[in-house]
């Protein structure tokens, strides 16, 4: 499906090929703009969503770290794109974005391909600007 370039581009551009630290506790984080952000019912339902991904065993409590806006791992997912879109292909059982590379790329194709990729076609077109 999805080029490895486009996939390249996006991880690289979301956390430097996966060496963005993520420092915050996602909970800490999600829980304080559920509270206090202006799009708090956006958030809420992020926190909710992230507490689903403990309570499933998807990952443990002491993985789910951050972003400060709250973004997971290496292709920055919130929580509830988590749910919908994170695989694991590595083999390990486990869906890991946060070290994986493997799962990391799978996830943003298989986010990419639920949002409309279609094989084959071209990201976009050139353009000439009008002088």
């Amino acid at each position: 499906g999805v080029p490895g370039e486009v996939l390249l581009a996006i991880w690289g551009r979301e956390s430097g090929f996966g060496a963005a630290k993520m420092p915050y506790d996602a909970f800490e984080v999600l829980g304080t703009k559920a509270f206090m952000a202006t799009r708090r019912d956006f958030f809420r339902t992020e926190l909710m969503a992230a507490l689903e991904i403990v309570e499933r065993g998807l990952a443990p409590v002491g993985a789910m770290k951050s972003s400060w806006a709250g973004a997971l791992g290496q292709p920055q997912f919130m929580p509830r794109s988590f749910l919908k879109h994170a695989v694991d292909v590595d083999g390990d059982g486990r869906v890991d974005i946060w070290n994986s590379v493997p799962d990391t790329l799978a996830s943003i194709a298989n986010y990419l391909v639920h949002y409309g990729w279609v094989k084959g076609r071209g990201w976009g077109f050139e353009v000439t600007v009008p002088e």
